[in-house]
């Protein structure tokens, strides 16, 4: 079988994603099944061999060879691969090692605005151990709002999401964090398929399929309305922001989740760190459109996150029941509730 070195290795990069054991190449697909995720390539080799070989070995050799035609073949029981002057030697595991994955027929086109707002939530909202038996987020959650659907992600502390048109297929669904970080690579025109134990998305020639995670959702739904509503919001600018919380969680006894507090002031908003015994720091940040009394003290992670994951130069604040954050990315927009701490 002979295969173009880069087409190769690309494929063999994006199968990584879902599984570092084994790979089976054939002349017409990669692919790699592991415990929760598996890949599937197109490429267009030539011959008619199937090759199962140990993912971790290979990509590590092809990463450090010339470029150029790959042929492999077999010889006494092991793979030989011609990569320029190098001829490379590995084990051969059995097909049936790589099994096949679950057959989806029904695809829909799957919008951008979707792996966009997807991809904003779960890196608001990652994945965090739950070692106090408190919910944390495994992907983000699809649910109906009216004649829309809301796109969320969601632990016990926080919630991130973007409210956008419907796409009927995706509904009720939890897209994970291991899918939605790898979809967004995918090139080309989407799709996505919902299987009853797994669901796929495609683009450029590569499928992840992810296995359907089971945890109830929460019903965002009459959740995401009230955070809608009218609020005094405050206007300011995402990089001095940024830069006064950063500069107020280095004074804080918590380093992952450092809280900080904020007071509205005239023209601005004061940033200042907890109260500690080898100092503090106070910083105020211009902000033209101030919402009047406004105090709040708030874990620094989410925040920063939220900062992290908007492209626009201005956010805006709000204070209610939780400390709300709206901004926007890829013309959209991206909201943050997050449960404010006792000052």
């Amino acid at each position: 079988m002979k295969i173009d070195h880069k087409v190769l290795l690309s494929a063999l990069e994006n199968c990584s994603l879902g599984n570092n054991g084994l790979v089976k190449i054939t002349p017409a697909r990669i692919s790699s099944v592991g415990p929760s995720m598996s890949v599937s390539v197109a490429i267009s080799g030539s011959g008619e061999e199937v090759f199962v070989l140990p993912m971790a070995r290979l990509l590590s050799v092809l990463k450090g060879s010339a470029t150029g035609m790959v042929d492999i073949s077999i010889n006494k029981g092991s793979a030989v691969i011609k990569v320029g002057r190098s001829v490379i030697r590995l084990p051969l595991s059995e097909e049936s090692a790589v099994p096949e994955t679950e057959s989806l027929q029904s695809w829909s086109d799957l919008p951008r605005d979707v792996v966009t707002a997807a991809m904003a939530v779960v890196s608001i909202i990652p994945r965090r151990d739950n070692l106090q038996g408190n919910f944390f987020s495994e992907g983000a959650s699809i649910r109906p709002l009216g004649n829309g659907m809301v796109v969320c992600g969601h632990d016990s502390s926080a919630m991130a999401f973007c409210v956008m048109s419907r796409v009927e297929q995706l509904i009720g669904n939890t897209i994970p964090v291991r899918l939605v970080r790898a979809m967004g690579g995918l090139t080309g025109n989407l799709e996505v398929a919902i299987g009853d134990n797994s669901i796929s998305v495609r683009g450029g020639g590569v499928t992840f399929t992810h296995r359907k995670l089971s945890r109830k959702q929460v019903e965002v739904e009459k959740i995401v309305p009230k955070l809608m509503g009218d609020l005094p919001f405050s206007e300011v600018e995402v990089r001095s922001f940024g830069a006064a919380i950063r500069a107020a969680s280095q004074f804080s006894r918590e380093r992952d989740f450092a809280p900080f507090v904020v007071k509205s002031d005239v023209g601005c908003l004061s940033v200042s760190s907890e109260d500690v015994a080898d100092g503090g720091v106070d910083s105020e940040v211009d902000c033209p459109q101030v919402a009047p009394g406004m105090v709040f003290k708030v874990n620094s992670k989410y925040v920063l996150d939220f900062l992290g994951s908007v492209e626009s130069e201005s956010i805006k604040l709000a204070k209610s029941d939780h400390v709300i954050l709206k901004g926007s990315t890829k013309g959209l927009e991206v909201v943050c509730s997050i449960a404010t701490m006792r000052i």
